[in-house]
């Protein structure tokens, strides 16, 4: 071991590194950065350039979101293996950028539903452009119409978290998926990861131009009634839900068809 007089102090050590002295002690509890020396008599701790040569590979793995309790795992025999901790760092931040583009595109369909919101509110009956939109849809029957909107959102959420989804409640609501005189029903709720692709229980909103009636302040039945005079139009698709927007006093049933 080194004299004291040749190693850093705490203090000396945090200004040398930049890591904050609460995180040096932090470090040293989970075993990523044990200092060299603890003085048994006044608990002071002291670092030597072995300390310091762990330092890169910390900062490395606390920007990558690894785990520094997991530090020690990239040390054999006093040895970092800087090559590891780059491949894990790698992966780690391939990760961040997955989910913060999913992050970004969740973004962009709150947005884009916030649109169509605004125009509900000025026109109750628009033509509007709806973008493609994975839906978890579960088999509903005429008896699910008559649930309130809290009891429908529960259920939808609970099956579809089980399932592993992660959803976004913004829009939930009904699906009647119309063809020639017969029709389906599904509830809906949309999901927001796209490890579902390919789910049999996930069903795509078609992107193109709907016209939709709105009626705010009613009932699911009459939301399901306006979804039926909608579908006198001729679209291909129909559906009905609830839009929550940014007050409480803003939710608005609608009905939508799709044109051509």
């Amino acid at each position: 071991m080194q004299a004291k007089g040749e190693m850093f102090t705490i203090g000396e050590f945090s200004k040398i590194t930049g890591m904050g002295i609460h995180s040096l002690r932090y470090y040293d509890e989970i075993g990523a950065l044990t200092p060299a020396y603890v003085d048994p008599v006044s608990n002071y701790r002291y670092y030597d350039f072995d300390q310091l040569r762990r330092v890169p590979g910390i900062n490395m793995c606390k920007d990558a979101g690894i785990r520094l309790s997991e530090f020690s795992d990239f040390i054999d025999n006093d040895s970092i293996d800087y090559h590891r901790i780059i491949k894990e760092s790698r992966a780690a931040i391939d990760r961040k950028i997955e989910e913060y583009r999913h992050q970004k595109d969740e973004l962009a369909r709150v947005e884009h539903s916030l649109s169509i919101l605004d125009i509900l509110h000025s026109d109750n009956n628009a033509s509007l452009t709806i973008d493609r939109y994975p839906l978890w849809i579960m088999p509903a029957d005429e008896n699910t119409i008559n649930d309130n909107e809290a009891d429908l959102l529960v259920r939808l959420s609970s099956q579809a978290r089980k399932k592993g989804y992660q959803i976004s409640p913004l829009c939930f609501g009904l699906l009647r998926m119309s063809a020639h005189d017969s029709h389906r029903l599904f509830a809906f709720v949309p999901v927001i990861d796209d490890k579902s692709l390919h789910a049999e229980d996930i069903y795509y909103l078609e992107a193109g131009q709907y016209t939709v009636r709105s009626i705010s302040h009613c009932s699911i039945p009459e939301a399901d009634e306006a979804m039926e005079q909608a579908g006198q139009t001729g679209g291909s698709i129909l559906l009905s839900g609830v839009l929550l927007g940014g007050s409480l006093q803003s939710n608005i049933y609608f009905a939508a068809s799709k044109l051509g």
